[in-house]
């Protein structure tokens, strides 16, 4: 019996070692997959992006969070990342994470994320993380409409219009309509800046908040149209009353046919009022219906009607309304994108002047004399005293000798700290509104971490950012609530990143007073009420650039000055200089920033502009990490339309101070500060003269085409609104008067001409540019 047990031992001791090890692989299998924590158990999450799932890639997108936690509360974050899609491999490339913490409550837990738009082309997943575990994830998917425009409708009612349909067929299937609850609309202007047109009636009105309100205002001074329908927030007092160009002082009947704009249905329900300056579309026994004004950049439409009373083909009414000579109340998009300048300013500021470089002769100097010491000198030394057992001592204290006067000859290399510099373009589009872009370059003599945080309200993103994109080095940047924080981890000795940041400056001041021409000179005043000492102020009219000197903060300026007499700008290198131009003087950061700002957007440039310089550091962003003290510098560029407001009596609007506004081009069409050139093509332009004209009225008693017979121009024809017809000018002709020049002024104030011409390519240089029309007239 014991040989019988001893016989079976090792097969029991097998048997068990069977059961034993697989309960131990499970166990340990067990521990390292990852255990979703009880308190956050049936974690489910839900993304949206952008305005009720559209959105363009151009605008920062508001990604919109729905949690549902079944669970106990729990802390965790959420992270866009690229989307992983199951059963394919983990795609890299993305070299930037946005995330924010956040308490997740038991039930439902609301927030929202603000991404970059270049991240939904990812694309992007959110993902709820806790620790080192991902509790819930979801892709983010929408619809991209770059290119085309968006349509916010804030009531049911509104929506059903036929203004949406006609607005898609006229932009080529381009426009997107879509009803939103107003409730759901972003308090922040920011966020609505990938709308373009945005509808409001009564019952949208009273469901908005006061924030809500102060978003939509903003956004309009941005680039936005707002449309009131009905009258909707216009009445004194009201939500929109600040702005409204009708000021609604009751209810009435009105005819159907809209001016003759439509046919006549019957009466209809209608706002009654007073204009309180905009340009009038329709209107009937002194009441305005359909008016339309400017806000900024953008353009407020007042509609007494609702429209959803105007049944029926309103073709002709919306064509009125969006001007047929292309100056686009619903059609042109004038909202910019947050990155425009952002290279340019990224550029102008990784060249740091106060990076004190060691001198080329100095440095020449040391390395010959450290050459001619270590070799034959320090030999022949040592020979003359036989002691040349001390070359092994004598070589590195020379080289440790030559090291240091290397370092103090190079003052970045005794920061002990960070240098940082940040430049700075404010756009003041009114009292306490200025669009503010900007970008930071930090230089880390010592290497190391490098902790950025970003003012309230600040969407930051890095910029000329390259890693791997895989695994802990990516970049991540932390929004919690208004505050975002950007972290470079292991940033190179001697190397620098930078940073480019977008948003709004509430606080901001702004220039005030206003400018007018008597004959060939500007007349005018302007106050610098922006509590900033401002310094090289200019004056761009016309194409001129008139100098104004320093203009310290509550100073007032007289201007009277002759344009013509200034420079003119011409091509970009008038400014800037050539761009393979390789000197680097002080101020190359102004001519650079300078000539971007007067380049980028010709059609900006109507009427007069205010351009100065700040050197006050623009506290944008604080240094957290290293905490070493640094040395901080900044430029800052101010820029601000001034009104031209054209007192009674004659006036005269110089060449080039009327933007022309492209109806057709066919060929190439350059357009620059100081004018056009046709690259052997032809186009329709138009130009707007009510606009400068501030709703004044006037008559209209010359048109001129300076450089029309000396440039490139070949034919030149202008529109008569009296023949209903196009007048070619010929045998030299470039004036227009009396009656002639009134028939060619429409309705609605503008000026249409149609040009044809070019030139060979070696005659660039010598081009004279079309400047445009000059117009003399009398005020009432």
């Amino acid at each position: 019996m014991k040989l019988t047990s001893n016989r079976y031992r090792p097969a029991n001791r097998i048997l068990k070692l069977m059961l034993v090890v697989p309960a131990l692989a499970v166990l340990m299998l067990a521990s390292a997959l990852p255990v979703r924590p009880a308190s956050a158990a049936g974690v489910d999450i839900k993304a949206w992006p952008g305005l009720s799932g559209l959105y363009k890639m151009d605008q920062a997108v508001q990604i919109k969070l729905e949690l549902i936690n079944s669970g106990e509360p729990f802390k965790g974050k959420l992270v866009v990342d690229r989307e992983k899609i199951p059963g394919q491999p983990e795609q890299g490339g993305n070299k930037v994470l946005y995330s924010r913490e956040i308490d997740v409550q038991s039930g439902k837990t609301s927030t929202i994320m603000l991404v970059p738009g270049n991240v939904m082309g990812l694309p992007p997943e959110v993902k709820l993380v806790s620790g080192e575990r991902v509790l819930a994830r979801t892709p983010v998917q929408g619809t991209n409409v770059s290119g085309g425009l968006i349509g916010l409708v804030l009531s049911e009612k509104a929506y059903r219009s036929d203004l949406f349909t006609w607005l898609d067929k006229r932009l080529g299937n381009q426009f997107n309509a879509k009803y939103m609850n107003p409730e759901e609309l972003p308090d922040n202007a920011v966020l609505l800046q990938g709308a373009d047109l945005l509808v409001v009636d009564r019952d949208a009105v009273k469901a908005l908040n006061g924030e809500q309100c102060q978003a939509i205002m903003e956004w309009t001074r941005l680039g936005g149209t707002l449309l009131l329908s009905g009258g909707a927030g216009a009445e004194q007092g009201g939500k929109f009353s600040a702005i409204s160009p009708v000021a609604v002082q009751g209810n009435t009947r009105a005819s159907g046919a809209m001016g003759g704009l439509r046919p006549d249905g019957g009466s209809l329900n209608a706002a009654s009022g007073k204009l309180v300056s905009g340009r009038v579309v329709a209107s009937e026994a002194g009441n305005p219906l359909m008016v339309y004004g400017d806000l900024g950049r953008g353009k407020v439409v007042y509609s007494a009607v609702a429209l959803e009373e105007l049944g029926g083909n309103n073709e002709k009414l919306w064509l009125a309304l969006d001007d047929p000579d292309g100056l686009g109340v619903f059609s042109q998009r004038r909202i910019k994108e947050p990155q425009v300048m952002r290279d340019m300013l990224a550029n102008a500021s990784s060249y740091l002047p106060q990076l004190d470089l060691p001198p080329v002769p100095a440095v020449m100097l040391i390395w010959v004399v450290y050459l001619a010491a270590a070799g034959p000198g320090i030999y022949y030394l040592l020979k003359r005293y036989d002691r040349r057992d001390l070359a092994w001592i004598t070589v590195p204290v020379l080289a440790v000798a030559t090291a240091g006067g290397f370092y103090l000859f190079s003052p970045v290399n005794r920061l002990q700290g960070y240098l940082e510099q940040t430049l700075t373009a404010v756009d003041i589009l009114g009292p306490g509104l200025a669009e503010v872009r900007s970008a930071e370059t930090l230089v880390l003599p010592r290497g190391g971490n490098l902790k950025l945080q970003a003012v309230k309200d600040m969407m930051v993103e890095p910029v000329n950012y390259y890693n791997s994109g895989q695994g802990d080095n990516r970049l991540e940047i932390v929004n919690n609530g208004q505050v975002s924080s950007i972290n470079f981890q292991g940033v190179e000795y001697g190397s620098m990143r930078q940073v480019a940041a977008y948003g709004l400056w509430r606080e901001a001041g702004t220039l005030e007073g206003a400018v007018y021409f008597r004959k060939d000179t500007l007349m005018g005043e302007i106050t610098n009420n922006t509590g900033i000492n401002l310094r090289d102020c200019k004056l761009l009219a016309g194409g001129h650039l008139i100098e104004l000197g320093s203009l310290g903060a509550g100073q007032t300026r007289d201007i009277n000055e002759m344009p013509d007499r200034w420079q003119l700008v011409g091509s970009r290198e008038a400014l800037a200089g050539s761009p393979g131009d390789t000197r680097m003087d002080d101020d190359v950061r102004e001519k650079r920033l300078l000539d971007e700002l007067i380049n980028q957007n010709s059609q900006e440039q109507d009427g007069v502009m205010f351009l100065a310089w700040g050197d006050n550091p623009t506290e944008l962003f604080s240094v957290v990490e290293p905490s070493a003290r640094g040395r901080n510098y900044g430029l800052m560029l101010i820029r601000q339309k001034i009104d031209i407001n054209i007192p009674a009596g004659e006036f005269k609007i110089p060449a080039g101070l009327l933007g022309a506004r492209e109806n057709q081009v066919e060929g190439g069409l350059e357009k620059r500060a100081d004018g056009i050139i046709m690259h052997n093509g032809k186009a329709v332009l138009s130009y707007d003269l009510a606009d400068i004209m501030g709703g004044r009225k006037y008559t209209v008693s010359r048109i001129a085409f300076p450089g029309s017979v000396e440039g490139h121009i070949q034919t030149l024809e202008v529109y008569s609104h009296n023949k209903q017809n196009w007048v070619e000018l010929k045998d030299g002709q470039r004036v227009l008067e009396g009656q002639e020049a009134a028939g060619c002024i429409s309705p609605q104030g503008t000026v249409k001409i149609r040009i044809s011409g070019g030139f060979n390519g070696n005659e660039a240089l010598k081009i004279v540019p079309f400047r445009g029309i000059e117009v003399e007239g009398v005020a009432e």
